[in-house]
């Protein structure tokens, strides 16, 4: 992964990526990780899959039948799960280029630095001045599989993104989210945390490209 976060093409294109993978483990772990293996373990908290989602990432799959597609959000079935069918493998990530004046970010909280996300989050705009053409916003750690809000994207698209719609987006994104406590955190703790994240990560991500944003 720290191959991945430092590619030149990467780091220019899609830089929500390369930070994620930065915030992955240790330095020494990111040596020997890679974002397949991110992916197919099928973690809640995985930091590279909310970027990937809202990027609209596609995975090929190949077996003895051939090669098939599928959107990155439809491939977890649960904790540890994915739907591929033994004896496929995942041979390639498929990332669409961007659209002009996309902005992205990305957000994790951990207990402790190198520590597994409590709640991470994804943030991808498209905007026509103060208007959002586009938006893609996905969470992790605060469901059973990585999470793409689609409630609160249609929030956002067509629409100047006030602050009150920002205030209405978050609340969305409590609701949308079904976080559980464990030893890392509280379920309410998470479900407050996320929709602070989502909200912080559209405005810093908007922000990024316009001045006139506030």
């Amino acid at each position: 992964m720290n191959k991945v976060a430092a590619f030149p093409a990467v780091r220019e294109h899609y830089p929500l990526l390369a930070e994620a993978c930065e915030t992955v483990a240790a330095f020494q772990l990111r040596s020997r990780a890679t974002i397949v293996g991110n992916i197919c373990n099928a973690s809640p908290c995985a930091d590279s899959v909310p970027p990937l989602m809202v990027m609209d990432a596609v995975l090929v799959l190949a077996g003895p039948g051939g090669k098939r597609e599928i959107p990155l959000s439809d491939f977890f079935a649960g904790p540890g799960l994915i739907l591929i069918e033994p004896p496929e493998i995942l041979i390639e990530i498929k990332v669409p280029e961007m659209a002009p004046n996309t902005q992205m970010k990305f957000f994790e909280i951990g207990r402790l630095a190198q520590d597994i996300a409590v709640v991470n989050a994804a943030a991808l705009l498209v905007m026509d001045n103060k208007k959002c053409v586009k938006c893609r916003l996905a969470v992790g750690s605060v469901a059973p599989v990585p999470l793409r809000l689609k409630k609160a994207e249609t929030m956002m698209e067509g629409y100047e993104l006030t602050p009150e719609l920002l205030d209405h987006a978050a609340k969305a994104v409590e609701q949308e989210v079904k976080p559980i406590s464990d030893v890392r955190s509280t379920a309410e703790y998470r479900r407050t945390v996320t929709g602070v994240l989502v909200k912080r990560a559209i405005q810093q991500a908007v922000s990024s490209g316009t001045e006139e944003y506030e």
